[in-house]
């Protein structure tokens, strides 16, 4: 019985842990950093914009691989 304060501090430490680095690797961020600073309008603009330019890069490359396609034939 005198290992059960133990064990509860232990569990809540590791809920309180196990929180943080959830939240953070959920956000994308590094495990140790704040998990509840806001996000900038900057880094909205740049996570947005890499995703736009990832779906511009894909479409152009199907693209081009259908004309290539079209040529071959």
């Amino acid at each position: 019985m005198k290992s059960m304060p133990k064990l509860i501090i232990g569990l809540l430490i590791g809920a309180m842990l196990g929180l943080w680095f959830g939240v953070n690797l959920g956000r994308e961020r590094p495990l140790l950093s704040n998990p509840f600073r806001k996000e900038s309008i900057h880094e909205k603009f740049r996570k947005a914009g890499r995703g736009l330019f990832n779906a511009a890069d894909d479409a152009i490359k199907e693209s081009v691989d259908n004309i290539c396609d079209k040529f071959k034939e």
